[in-house]
């Protein structure tokens, strides 16, 4: 482990263990202040915790993680301190290998998990976020979830709950497809996105996740199970009920449209659209393969009547059994807390044009105060 010292925001100088090491920010884990994000600029050197020497070099060499052996023939070296770091070089990938950000993800999932009280306001921060990742790439949905993220934290930690008007101003929001409105057509008027309707949605369902989490223990699919089939907000499907349900630290894998395609293959087409329904998941691509169309019809199938808020069983059992191919890849672990969750994670960072490693750090840097407050009491 590695240690810095460094100028805190306030002024005065201090020194933590180097948890993240980024481009442009570092995030240090003071023992006294807590975790501080800082400008590289304000740390002055590394600090070998184990010798209490003063490294050369700001940025340590590390050897991969022991735990992912079975991915990488030989040993490799990293010219980065990014504290665990796991090496990925899936056997169906051909390019060089990359760090997984799932190492860095778990460490605040398992905390989250396992020593703070379930909450409302990050439940609904996760969902939110989750929402904003539909059909957009995941770079840009953390700039904007960075953008309005805090505001909406910061009202919720003052008690008031944002309007639809105020959400329509905050920064982040104000301009993209969250704000833009049908000209025509039977829903002319409404948002074409729902994304404004789905915050909103979320506000309501958020408490009411957290109290069904406060009394369960079970950790596996059978909770994300229980929460689709009882309560699907509008703009959730079970994709990314499933996606907020493993940021929780319940088991459960996001099988969204990068993933779909690894599965189900997709018919190559010069144009894509899509068709933008109030309460589907994952807007409909012109191009998908018979399988896939299926799946996310089966899948988005909701429960009629009066007070049917949730998804059919066949919709969460057809979901289920997408995920259970997640088993015969390398990453499935049967024995590790969360398997389908950290196989999904894993595998969709090597998909797409170019293998991506991701840890979600916009979500942790918007809800990293929030959960550090409810765990000292102060929520």
């Amino acid at each position: 482990m590695y240690a810095t010292p460094y100028v805190h925001p306030g002024g005065f100088g201090s020194v933590g263990f180097l948890e993240d090491i980024r481009d442009d920010s570092i995030t240090v884990a003071d023992p006294i202040f807590g975790s501080i994000i800082v400008s590289p600029e304000d740390c002055f050197g590394v600090i070998s915790t184990e010798t209490g020497s003063m490294l050369p070099a700001v940025s340590p060499a590390l050897i991969r993680s022991p735990t992912s052996s079975h991915l990488l023939p030989e040993e490799q070296q990293l010219a980065a301190n990014k504290g665990e770091v796991v090496m990925l070089k899936p056997r169906h990938f051909e390019g060089e290998a990359f760090p997984s950000g799932y190492p860095h993800a778990w460490k605040i999932i398992r905390r989250w998990r396992e020593g703070v009280a379930p909450d409302w306001r990050t439940v609904a921060l996760s969902a939110i976020f989750a929402r904003f990742s539909i059909q957009r790439p995941i770079e840009e949905a953390e700039e904007l979830f960075r953008a309005f993220g805090p505001t909406i934290r910061d009202a919720m930690l003052r008690g008031t709950l944002p309007t639809e008007a105020q959400l329509l101003r905050f920064k982040g929001i104000k301009g993209t497809r969250a704000t833009r409105q049908l000209t025509s057509g039977k829903r002319r008027g409404e948002y074409s996105w729902d994304d404004i309707p789905a915050i909103l949605s979320i506000f309501e369902w958020a408490p009411w996740v957290a109290e069904q989490a406060a009394t369960s223990k079970d950790y596996s699919r059978d909770f994300r199970n229980l929460i689709a089939s009882e309560w699907a907000p509008r703009g959730l499907g079970i994709a990314k009920i499933s996606f907020t349900m493993m940021l929780m630290g319940r088991d459960a894998a996001c099988m969204d449209t990068r993933m779909q395609r690894y599965f189900f293959g997709e018919y190559e087409a010069e144009e894509s659209s899509f068709s933008f329904g109030a309460l589907e998941d994952e807007e409909t691509e012109i191009g998908h393969s018979p399988e896939r169309v299926q799946f996310e019809k089966k899948t988005s199938r909701r429960r009629t009547g009066k007070e049917a808020r949730g998804v059919t069983e066949k919709a969460i059992a057809t979901y289920a059994a997408l995920e259970d191919k997640l088993e015969e890849t390398p990453y499935f672990d049967p024995d590790w807390a969360m398997p389908y969750a950290k196989a999904q994670w894993m595998l969709w960072e090597t998909l797409g044009r170019t293998a991506t490693t991701a840890s979600h750090g916009a979500l942790w840097d918007v809800i990293g105060p929030l959960i550090e407050g409810i765990d000292r009491g102060l929520g």
